[in-house]
């Protein structure tokens, strides 16, 4: 009798350790799969390698001009304001021993990838929106993925993340101040100054 009691309760065991292994199996396979899964490719403007490195906006040494207004074509409600964007990749100019094998080109000679331009924008947008509109306006190509923290910003004109190091990539601020969430999470004020710019980290 003991042993048979002995016998059940071993199954019993048995049976128990197999469900939390399966369950623990479970949760770290929904983790990792699930961010892979929800991690997607939300924007890439598609130009040529020699329209990438194109933008020479001034040269060294010069202020470069802002840009005319760039209006949004789908608002025909009006724009509720306007602000200025810049993207720029200086640091770069300074790492070039850091920099990835064939990406030289995509750097302009001064950094600037886009001088200051002006941009309307309606109620709600965001810095990412903005990035976007100013993208496509002037042919720059830009790349993007949505993640559970909001959309990230992985390449621009052919400069992508880990191309100037382990901790390069690109960076934004508004006014000066650097946000500490996505671009997609910051609301756009009237005559915000935006910049975004690559960093080569440390």
């Amino acid at each position: 009798m003991k042993k048979k009691v002995s016998n059940i309760l071993i199954c019993v065991l048995a049976i128990v350790a197999i469900g939390c292994g399966i369950m623990a199996a479970g949760t770290i396979g929904g983790w990792f799969g699930g961010d892979e899964a929800a991690t997607e490719e939300i924007a890439k403007t598609q130009v040529s390698e020699e329209a990438a490195g194109g933008h020479h906006d001034a040269e060294p040494g010069e202020e470069a001009e802002e840009h005319a207004v760039v209006k949004d074509e789908k608002n025909t409600g009006g724009s509720n304001g306007t602000c200025t964007i810049t993207i720029k990749c200086s640091s770069v100019l300074k790492n070039m021993d850091k920099l990835s094998s064939g990406k030289a080109k995509y750097v302009p000679s001064n950094g600037i990838i886009l001088s200051t331009s002006t941009i309307e924008f309606k109620e709600g947008e965001n810095v990412y929106d903005i990035l976007k509109r100013a993208c496509s306006a002037a042919g720059i190509p830009m790349s993007a993925r949505s993640s559970s923290m909001g959309i990230y910003v992985e390449g621009i004109n052919g400069l992508f993340e880990f191309d100037c190091g382990g901790t390069s990539g690109w960076m934004y601020s508004v006014n000066g101040n650097t946000p500490n969430h996505s671009c997609s999470e910051h609301t756009v004020k009237n005559g915000d100054s935006i910049v975004w710019y690559y960093t080569c980290g440390k």
